[in-house]
C-alpha cells in the first residue's frame, strides 16, 4: 500500500510490520515507471513492448546514485543498536525495477505533519505536551550520539511521533546524510545536530500562527528542499537574527535554544552561550518538565528592572537531611509515637527552608502547622510558645471548616476543661473564639499553665489531625520556654505531635542550654539531629538556574563562581546576587529577553567574609531615606506591623511609612499578610540593624518610643503599651529627670500587670524588674509610695510564679522595711511563705505565718487555753521535743473538744452558716491554709492543730472557700482515728461547701485528695474514688495547686494496683506520671509513683529486678533512694517502699524477701503522717507474713500469731465500715490462722469466702492469691486434685490481671502437680 509520495520518493506499506522506501526518478511523460522486481537490482521492465509484455531495460542514470545512499543508510542503521529509536532497514533491494530498502514500520507521524494538524484544527498550545515532545526528541538523538551517529539531516519531516496519554516516542527517519563519527570530527558532525534541534524547537515551541523557521529564508536559515542532497544550515554570521527567532518564547526556551542555534559559532566566548553535548540538552528539558511552574512562570516588571525572583521557601539540595526529616515526620503521622527533632546549623543555612518541606505532606493528611520564633532582642521570650498557638487559633476561626471547627472544640472542652479553657484563653486569646469564655477562673501558677498547655494540644492533635509545632531560634529562648518544649515534646498524653526546633550552632554559649534541653528529652523520647552545612555546588547551580530561568548547564559557569565566594550559605548566595543585579554585573536583556553576566567582573567582584557585614554593605548604597525604614523596622522586631511603623515618626518631615513598599521590593522586607511585615531573614534584620551606629542605638530607641507613645491614644495604651516600653527600655539609661523615670516607671507596671494577665510571668517579671531597679529613686519609698508598693507587689507575684527565689527573698526585705502599716505587708506575707513552703524551708515557714497570725490579733482556740501564737509556737517547738506519746495527748484533747462541738451541728447547720466577710478573718485563714503546705509531712502534730482552729473559725465567723480544706483536713483526723462515719459525713461537707463557693474551686485538688484518697476508702468500694481522683488532679492544675495535683495522681496509682486494675494499663499511667512528675519537680509524689512502679515492673515480669524502675528513673537502686528518705525524714514515700515489698515478695511467695520488708518497715510506725493506702497494703502484708511465718519451722510461732491476729483484729473493724474492700481480706487472714490449728473444713471454707467476695468485689488479685495460698493449703493436706484446681484458678487469675511474672509461678506449680500425679 502506498503510503507516501514525492518527486524522488515513495513510502509502501508492507506487511503488517514493515516498510519500503523506493527510490524513483521521473518518466518522459512526468510520470514514474511502474518498476517490476525480477531480480537485479539495474534491471526493470517497461510497458511498451510489442507483445505487451514488459521487457527488461536497464535503471535510469539518474538513480544509480542511490543505490550507494540507500547501502549507506543500512550501514548506519545496522551501527544502532535496537534499543535506539530508528525505522531499522533489513535489506537493500530493488522495487518493482528501482533501488529500494525494506525496514520496519513505525507507527506515528512526523513532526511536521503533526504540527500542521494542530494548527489547522485550532489546538490550544499546550506548553506541557510540547516539553514532553521535546524530551522524546532530545532522548532519541542523544542516543544516536552516544552510538557516535550523528544525523545532519534533523528537520520536522525527519521525526515520526508515537504520541498517546501515557508516552511520546520520537523516531528518526532518513539517515542518508548520517555519519559515524571518528573521534577527530564527532564534534564538529555533533553540533551541527545541535545547530539543527534548535531549528525544530524553534518551530515546535512556535504557538499555532507564528511563522516557522523553514519558512524564514530572510532571517536565518535557507529552505530544505526534498530534492537536495543537503539540510539548509544557520546563517552562522547572523546572531541577531537568532534572537529574533526566539522571540516571544519564554526566558527558559529562549535561553535554551539560543544555546542550539549558537553551537556551530566559533565567536562565542561564554560557556554558556551554546551547547555541546546532547547529554547537557536531554538534562535540562527534563528539568525544565520537572520544574515548568518555575522556569515558565509568567514574565513580570521586577525582572525587566533586573530584580531577582526568589522563590520563597524554594528547596535546594539536602536530600539526606530531608530524609531524617519526613523519618520523623511518618513516625509520628503514621504511630503516634513523640520524636522531637532539633535542626541545627549557622545562620543562613536555610533551617526553616527545610522544615517548611513539611507543609504540604502534613496538609495532605489534614494536619495542622503550629510555628513560632525567638527574636534576637529578646522581648517577651514566656510567650512566643502560647502566641504560635494563639496564630493557630486565629487562622482557624478564620478559614477553618465548620465541622472542623465544632469537633476540635468538642475535644478542647472534654480534654482542658472550661476553666482550663479560661486560664488559657488569658495567655491564647483566639482560643475564646472557639471555645465560649463562661467562667472567671485566675492562674497565677507558671507550671499550672504549662501543664493546661500540653493539655490542649494533646486535645488539638489526634490521628485525623495531626500537628507539627515548629520553634525556631530557640537558642534565643529563655529557660522557661525551654521547659515548655520540653514538657510538651515529652508528654505521654500527646500523640500524633511531632515537634521541632531549629537553632543556630554558631554560638557556642547559647547552644549549651539547648544541648541540654536536648539531652533531657532524650531520657523520654527519641531525638533526630539534622546540621545543615552549607549547599553543595550542584545545588547552588539548581538555586541560579531557577532564579533566572536559565538551563542548569548554562549557569554552571556562573554558579561555580558565586559557589568560591558564598561557600554556599543560600542566604549569602541570594544577598550576593542581588548585588550583582544592583551594579548592572548580571541584567535582564530586553531585547534578547534572557539574563546576561559579565563573566570576569563577577569574578573579580570582592565581598565579605560575613553575612552581616555583606548585607549592610549593600544596604549602606540605598538613599538615606530608605536606610533610615531599615533602621526604624529593625529596631521594631523581627515582625512589625504597619500602624506601629507609622507611628515610630522619627523623623517628622518625612513619610516613612510611604516609602515602606519600595523596601519591601528590594526583598530585605516581606509582607507577609495586608499591614503585617517581617524581614526576610534575622541576620538581614541584624544587617540593617547595623546601619545604627552603636554608640546611637540606645538614642534611636528611646526615640522610636516616645514617638510610639506620643503618638498613641490614651485608650489605645494597653494595645501598644509592649512595644512602647521594649523600645523606652533599651534606652532608658539616657532619660535625665527623675519625673520621666517615674513616667517610665508607670509604664513598666503597666506593661508588666498586662503580661501577668496574660501569664506571662517572666515577661512580667522582667517589666517589674527594669521598673524597681532602673527607674525608681533612693528616696521612693518616701517620695513615690504608691508606686514602689504596687512594683514590689506585683514583682512579687511574678517572681513567685517564675520560682525566682532569690530575687523574691531580697524584695521581700525591702517591703517588709519600707512598708508604712500592716495591711500593705500582707500581699509580701503571702508570697513569701508562698515561697518559703515550696523551697521546703518548712520551719521559716511556719515561724512567719504564726508572726502574721498575732499580727491579725488572732489569740483563741488553741490547745492548753493559750492564744494563737504563743500555741502554735509551743506545739511548734513541742513537736521536736517531748516525746510522741505526751503530745498525741495534748493534740487529741483539742481534737475531742471540737468534735463534741461539732456533734451539735447537723450538715446542714453547718453549709447553711453565712459567708465569712470579715477581711481579716478570710486572711487568718490563708495564712492557717499556708501553714498546712509547709507542716505537712514533718509537723502533724501542728497540722492537727492548724486544721481544728480552721473548723473553729469558721464555725464563729462563717464560710469561705478555705473552710472546705479545713472539714477535709477534720474528716482525715477521724477517719484515722477509725471514726469512719465522722469522717465521711465531713468529707460531704467539705465537697458541699466547695459547690457552694463555685466549680473550679481553687482548693478542689486539695479537698479530692483528703476525700477521696484518705477518707472514702474506709467506706466506699476502693474502685468508686479512681475517676474522682483524676478529676482532682486536673483542678489542681487549673488552680495551680500542683502539690495535691500530684498527690492525687499517687494515690490514683496506688488504689489502682490494690484494687487490682489491669497492670498493663497502670504500668503506662504509672510510668507517665512519674514523668510528668519529675518534669514539674514534684520529687516526693515521683518516688511513690515510681515505687508502686517498680511493684508493677516486678509483677509482670517487665524488669529484670527490684531496681529496674528506680534505674530507669533515678538511675539507682531501690537500696539506695530507700536511704535516701529515711535520711531526710520522708516517711511516707519509705514505708511505701517497704509495703510494696512486703506485698510484692508474698505473691511471689518470697517469704523471706517479705519478712525482710517487714523488718525494714518496723522503723516507721503508722500514724498521722501515714497514707490510707499504706496503712491498708501494711496491715494486710503484716497479718499474712506473720501468719504464714508461723507456720514455718525454726520461728517464733508465739510472736508471729500476736502480730496476725492483732491484724485480723484491726481488719474487723474495717469490714465493718466497708465489707466491699476488707471482707475477702478478713477471711483470707483468718483461714491462714486457722491453718495452724488443722480445722481442715473451717480454713477450707474461708478460703472459698475469700475467693468468692474478691471475686464479688473485682478484686482480681486478692482472688488469685486467695487461690494460690488455699491451693498451698489443700497440697499440705495431700489433695492434689484440689490444690490443682486452685492453682489453675490462680493462674487465670494473674493472667487476667496481666502479671506474667506470677503466671510463670503458677505454671510451675501445676507442672509439678502434674508430673507428681503422672508417676506418683
Amino acid at each position: 500500500t502506498l503510503t507516501y509520495q514525492s518527486s524522488t520518493t515513495q513510502i509502501y506499506r508492507h506487511g503488517k510490520d514493515g516498510g519500503i522506501k523506493v527510490m524513483v526518478s521521473p518518466g518522459a511523460d512526468g510520470h514514474s515507471h511502474s518498476p517490476h522486481i525480477i531480480g537485479g537490482i539495474k534491471v526493470a521492465f517497461s510497458p511498451d513492448s510489442a507483445d505487451g509484455h514488459n521487457s527488461p531495460h536497464i535503471i535510469p542514470s539518474a538513480l544509480v546514485p542511490f543505490i550507494s545512499r540507500l547501502e549507506h543508510e543500512q550501514r548506519i542503521s545496522n551501527h544502532l543498536p535496537k534499543s535506539c529509536h530508528q525505522r531499522k532497514i533489513t535489506k537493500v533491494e530493488t522495487f518493482r525495477g528501482n533501488p529500494a530498502f525494506y525496514f520496519e514500520w513505525v507507527d506515528g507521524i512526523t513532526l511536521k505533519q503533526w504540527l500542521e494538524e494542530e494548527e489547522d484544527m485550532g489546538v490550544f498550545f499546550d506548553l506541557n505536551h510540547r516539553l514532553r515532545t521535546a524530551v522524546a526528541i532530545a532522548k532519541t538523538l542523544g542516543e544516536y550520539h552516544d552510538y557516535g551517529v550523528a544525523h545532519n539531516r534533523l528537520s520536522t519531516s525527519n521525526i515520526i511521533l508515537d504520541i498517546s496519554d501515557e508516552h511520546c516516542v520520537a523516531t528518526l527517519i532518513d539517515l542518508s546524510k548520517a555519519v559515524i563519527c571518528s573521534k577527530e570530527v564527532q564534534q564538529k558532525e555533533k553540533r551541527e545536530d545541535l545547530n539543527d534541534l534548535g531549528r525544530v524547537f524553534c518551530e515546535l515551541f512556535r504557538e499555532n500562527g507564528g511563522e516557522r523557521y523553514e519558512d524564514m529564508k530572510e532571517k536565518v536559515f535557507r529552505l530544505a528542499n526534498d530534492n537536495e542532497d543537503e539540510i539548509g544550515q544557520p546563517s552562522r554570521s547572523k546572531r541577531g537574527k537568532q534572537k529574533d527567532a526566539v522571540d516571544g518564547l519564554p526566558l527558559y526556551l529562549s535561553s535554551l535554544i539560543s544555546a542550539l542555534m549558537n553551537a556551530c559559532s566559533d565567536d562565542c566566548e561564554v560557556p554558556g552561550e551554546r551547547y555541546e553535548d546532547m547529554r547537557n540538552v536531554s538534562r535540562d528539558l527534563n528539568a525544565a518538565a520537572r520544574k515548568n511552574g518555575i522556569y515558565f512562570r509568567p514574565y513580570d516588571e521586577a525582572t525587566s528592572q533586573n530584580r531577582l525572583y526568589v522563590q520563597r521557601d524554594a528547596f535546594y539540595g539536602r536530600q539526606s537531611e530531608l530524609s531524617v526529616l519526613m523519618h520523623s515526620f511518618n513516625s509520628v503521622m503514621t504511630l503516634g509515637q513523640p520524636v522531637m527533632t532539633a535542626v541545627s546549623g549557622h545562620g543562613g543555612m536555610g533551617k526553616t527552608t527545610l522544615v517548611n518541606q513539611i507543609t504540604k505532606p502534613l496538609k495532605e493528611r489534614n494536619g495542622y502547622l503550629i510555628s513560632g520564633k525567638f527574636d534576637l532582642d529578646g522581648r517577651s521570650p514566656d510567650s512566643v510558645i502560647f502566641s504560635a498557638i494563639d496564630s493557630f487559633f486565629g487562622s482557624l476561626m478564620e478559614g477553618g471548616d465548620d465541622d472542623v471547627k465544632s469537633r476540635l472544640k468538642q475535644r478542647i472542652t472534654d480534654v482542658v476543661g472550661g476553666f482550663g479553657a479560661d486560664v488559657l484563653i488569658k495567655s491564647i486569646p483566639n482560643l475564646g473564639k472557639l471555645v465560649e469564655n463562661a467562667y472567671t477562673h485566675t492562674c497565677n501558677d507558671q507550671v499550672s499553665r504549662q501543664v493546661l498547655l500540653c493539655k490542649l494540644i494533646s486535645a488539638i492533635a489526634d490521628r485525623e489531625n495531626p500537628i507539627v509545632i515548629v520553634i525556631d531560634d530557640i537558642q534565643w529562648a529563655d529557660e522557661t520556654s525551654l521547659d515548655v518544649l520540653q514538657m510538651i515534646a515529652t508528654d505521654p498524653d500527646i500523640t500524633y505531635c511531632l515537634c521541632v526546633g531549629c537553632y543556630r550552632d554558631d554560638d557556642k554559649l547559647l547552644t549549651q542550654k539547648v544541648t541540654r534541653m536536648l539531652s533531657r528529652i532524650k531520657s523520654h523520647v527519641t531525638v533526630m539531629s539534622i546540621n545543615l552545612v552549607p549547599l553543595e555546588k550542584e545545588s547552588v547551580n539548581t538555586m541560579i538556574s531557577e532564579i533566572f530561568c536559565l538551563p542548569p548547564s548554562l549557569s554552571q559557569q556562573l554558579s561555580s563562581i558565586v559557589f568560591n565566594k558564598t561557600a554556599g550559605a543560600p542566604i549569602y548566595v541570594i544577598g550576593f546576587l542581588q548585588s550583582l543585579c544592583e551594579e548592572g554585573l548580571i541584567r535582564f536583556n530586553l531585547t534578547a529577553r534572557r539574563w546576561e553576566y559579565e563573566i570576569v567582573g563577577i569574578r573579580l567582584k570582592e565581598i565579605p567574609a560575613g553575612v552581616v557585614q555583606y548585607m549592610t554593605l549593600q544596604m549602606e548604597k540605598l538613599p538615606q531615606n530608605y536606610r533610615l525604614v531599615l533602621k526604624v523596622a529593625a529596631c521594631l522586631g523581627h515582625s512589625f506591623d504597619y500602624h506601629t511603623f507609622k507611628k515610630a515618626k522619627v523623623n517628622t518631615n518625612l513619610k516613612l511609612e510611604d516609602l515602606l513598599p519600595e523596601v519591601v521590593s528590594f526583598g530585605f522586607i516581606q509582607e507577609l499578610a495586608p499591614n503585617q511585615f517581617a524581614w526576610a531573614h534575622d541576620q538581614i534584620q541584624q544587617a540593617g540593624y547595623a546601619l545604627i551606629p552603636l554608640d546611637r542605638r540606645e538614642a534611636f530607641h528611646l526615640l522610636i518610643g516616645t514617638k510610639l507613645l506620643m503618638n498613641t491614644p490614651r485608650s489605645d495604651l494597653e494595645k501598644s503599651i509592649f512595644n512602647i516600653v521594649g523600645q523606652i527600655s533599651i534606652g532608658k539609661r539616657l532619660l535625665q529627670s527623675v519625673d520621666q523615670k517615674y513616667e517610665v516607671a508607670e509604664l513598666m507596671l503597666l506593661a508588666g500587670e498586662q503580661a501577668l494577665g496574660t501569664s506571662s510571668f517572666h515577661s512580667a517579671a522582667k517589666y517589674f524588674m527594669s521598673g524597681i531597679e532602673d527607674l525608681l529613686q533612693d528616696d521612693c519609698w518616701e517620695t513615690q509610695y504608691k508606686l514602689s508598693l504596687k512594683l514590689h507587689d506585683a514583682a512579687l507575684e511574678a517572681l513567685f510564679a517564675t520560682g525566682d527565689f532569690t530575687t523574691l527573698s531580697m524584695l521581700t526585705s525591702k517591703v517588709l522595711a519600707h512598708a508604712r502599716n500592716f495591711d500593705d505587708k500582707l500581699n509580701c506575707y503571702h508570697n513569701l511563705v508562698r515561697y518559703l513552703a515550696s523551697s521546703r524551708q518548712s520551719e521559716k515557714g511556719i515561724s512567719t505565718c504564726i508572726s502574721v497570725l498575732e499580727q491579725l490579733g488572732e489569740t483563741e482556740g488553741v490547745p492548753m487555753g493559750l492564744g494563737i501564737s504563743m500555741g502554735l509556737n509551743l506545739c511548734n517547738f513541742l513537736g521536736g521535743t517531748l516525746p510522741t506519746q505526751i503530745l498525741d495527748v495534748i493534740v487529741y484533747a483539742d481534737y475531742k473538744n471540737l468534735k463534741r462541738l461539732l456533734s451539735k451541728y447537723s450538715e446542714d447547720d453547718i453549709l447553711r452558716l453565712p459567708q465569712m466577710v470579715v477581711e481579716r478573718k478570710l486572711v487568718a485563714m490563708e495564712f492557717l491554709n499556708h501553714m498546712i503546705s509547709s507542716a505537712n509531712g514533718t509537723r502533724p502534730h501542728l497540722n492537727a492543730v492548724i486544721i481544728c482552729r480552721m473548723v473553729r473559725m469558721t464555725l464563729e465567723c462563717g464560710l469561705c472557700d478555705v473552710s472546705a480544706c479545713a472539714f477535709s483536713g477534720f474528716g482525715n483526723m477521724n477517719a484515722l482515728d477509725q471514726d469512719f462515719e465522722r469522717g465521711y459525713r465531713f468529707g460531704y461537707v467539705a465537697l458541699k461547701i466547695m459547690e457552694r463557693f463555685g466549680k473550679g474551686n481553687r482548693f478542689q485538688a486539695r479537698v479530692y485528695t483528703n476525700v477521696y484518697g484518705f477518707i472514702n476508702v474506709w467506706k466506699d468500694p476502693l474502685q468508686a474514688s479512681l475517676p474522682k481522683l483524676l478529676e482532682g488532679y486536673n483542678a489542681g492544675c487549673l488552680s495551680g495547686d500542683m502539690e495535691y495535683s500530684y498527690w492525687q495522681l499517687q494515690i490514683y496509682c496506688g488504689l489502682s494496683l490494690i484494687s487490682g486494675q489491669d497492670l498493663a494499663k497502670l504500668q503506662q499511667s504509672a510510668t507517665k506520671y512519674a514523668q510528668r512528675a519529675m518534669q514539674h519537680k514534684q520529687l516526693t509524689v515521683a518516688n511513690g509513683l515510681v515505687t508502686i512502679l517498680s511493684a508493677v515492673l516486678e509483677l509482670t515480669g517487665d524488669a529484670r529486678s527490684r531496681d529496674g524502675a528506680f534505674e530507669s528513673m533515678f538511675n539507682c537502686t531501690e537500696d539506695a533512694l530507700y536511704q535516701q528518705l529515711v535520711s531526710s525524714n520522708e516517711e511516707r514515700a519509705a514505708t511505701l517502699i517497704c509495703n510494696k515489698g512486703k506485698m510484692v515478695s508474698i505473691l511471689k511467695g518470697d517469704i523471706d524477701g517479705a519478712v525482710r520488708y517487714y523488718y525494714m518497715g518496723l522503723k516507721h510506725p503508722f500514724g498521722s503522717r501515714m497514707t490510707s493506702i499504706n496503712i491498708i497494703m501494711g496491715t494486710f502484708a503484716d497479718g499474712l507474713i506473720a501468719f504464714i511465718c508461723a507456720q514455718k519451722p525454726g520461728h517464733d510461732q508465739k510472736h508471729w500469731i500476736s502480730i496476725g491476729l492483732a491484724a485480723v483484729k484491726q481488719m474487723k473493724k474495717w469490714q465493718l465500715s466497708s465489707p466491699w474492700n476488707f471482707a475477702n481480706k478478713v477471711y483470707l487472714l483468718e483461714a491462714e490462722a486457722m491453718f495452724l490449728k488443722g480445722d481442715y473444713e473451717f480454713v477450707r471454707e474461708k478460703y472459698d469466702a475469700s475467693i468468692k467476695a474478691a471475686h464479688s468485689h473485682k478484686l482480681i488479685h486478692e482472688e488469685g492469691l486467695a487461690n494460690a495460698l488455699a491451693a498451698s493449703f489443700h497440697l499440705h493436706h495431700k489433695r492434689e486434685k484440689e490444690a490443682l484446681k486452685h492453682f489453675t484458678q490462680a493462674k487465670e487469675c494473674y493472667e487476667r490481671w496481666g502479671a506474667l511474672a506470677l503466671v510463670i509461678g503458677m505454671d510451675g506449680e501445676i507442672g509439678r502437680l502434674k508430673y507428681t500425679q503422672q508417676f506418683f
